[in-house]
């Protein structure tokens, strides 16, 4: 017994340590009857004495465990870790303890929400685990750990750690889709394309477009989460054009660009409907047919408009059987 500074009692072979004093004779009583009710092992006493002489003896004392009884783990320490926080977010938490015979642990968390993880290790004994986990639901959990030894033995559940998580962190919409629209089109023509993404936390998106050209569209909108986003464009040269899109909400957290839809612009010729490479006579033949049969259009339609005169007529025709046969003025550059 300590009695310099902090009365200190140790009972039952050091399993039951009390600080501090206290005149209670019932109290101490309970606590020296209670040393005599922990299971201990076994043992095998062996005394051995041998006359030496009339004033010499010899005692050899043996003393031998019959039966290993196995402790269980300390009852780990109440975890360490935040006491509140966001949900759909990982957080971390710490705990430790000891196993007296010095075996090696596994853990358990409790995470309050139903969820129980998978026995973690082995530890050696006194070294920390971590493990984190996230919740979904607004509330208050409580937050607690167990240890087992490589015999099985269970410590007793830590005391719990509270802690709140509410509300949801401020995350990028989601990366959208590659756009839809057409796959191919002509110089100098505009061309819609269509893209839509969601915001985690229902925020209102805007949204950017890249043509591929190098040409980037201004930011678009507010739009609603969920809703689409319509983007066009008018290409200057021919060639493959990676088209895409990004997203950003209301607090301007950028979301990633979308994977690309490819777009094919081709050059076209004013005057060759047909698209064949050259104005000829059957270019005018098929302004004709459209016109008066309600044949094919000019590909692009805009390139049966040769006398540039804002539409396809039967002018048109006329122009170019000029062209061709009466040596009269190329097409317009339509």
């Amino acid at each position: 017994m300590n009695t310099y500074y902090v009365p200190t009692t140790y009972l039952d072979g050091g399993h039951i340590v009390n600080v501090g004093g206290y005149d209670s004779t019932e109290y101490w009583l309970e606590l020296i009857d209670s040393s005599g009710l922990r299971e201990v092992p076994e043992l095998d006493l062996s005394v051995a004495l041998t006359y030496n002489s009339k004033s010499s003896l010899t005692i050899d004392v043996s003393v031998t465990l019959n039966t290993y009884v196995n402790s269980k783990p300390i009852a780990p320490d109440m975890p360490t870790g935040p006491g509140i926080g966001l949900l759909l977010t990982e957080y971390e938490y710490y705990s430790s303890t000891i196993d007296f015979d010095g075996d090696l642990m596994y853990y358990r968390w409790s995470w309050g929400d139903g969820d129980t993880s998978d026995w973690l290790g082995p530890y050696v004994s006194g070294d920390t685990c971590q493990a984190s986990h996230s919740w979904s639901v607004s509330n208050t959990y409580q937050i607690k750990i167990q240890a087992k030894d490589t015999l099985g033995a269970e410590s007793d559940w830590s005391y719990s750690k509270w802690a709140y998580f509410s509300g949801y962190p401020q995350i990028a919409p989601d990366q959208p889709p590659a756009p839809t629209g057409p796959d191919s089109g002509y110089m100098g023509l505009e061309y819609m394309f269509t893209g839509i993404t969601t915001d985690a936390n229902e925020d209102d998106i805007y949204y950017q477009w890249s043509w591929g050209d190098g040409d980037t569209s201004e930011w678009l909108g507010p739009y609603e989460s969920g809703l689409e986003c319509e983007g066009s464009h008018i290409w200057e040269a021919s060639g493959l054009f990676d088209v895409m899109l990004r997203a950003k909400d209301t607090a301007d957290n950028v979301g990633e660009w979308s994977d690309s839809k490819v777009f094919d612009v081709a050059q076209y010729v004013c005057g060759d409907g047909d698209a064949s490479g050259g104005v000829n006579v059957s270019d005018a033949v098929l302004i004709i047919n459209y016109i008066f049969a309600g044949g094919d259009p000019p590909i692009p339609l805009l390139s049966g408009d040769v006398d540039c005169s804002g539409g396809v007529n039967v002018s048109d025709s006329v122009w170019i059987i000029n062209y061709i046969f009466a040596g009269g003025l190329a097409p317009c550059d339509c």
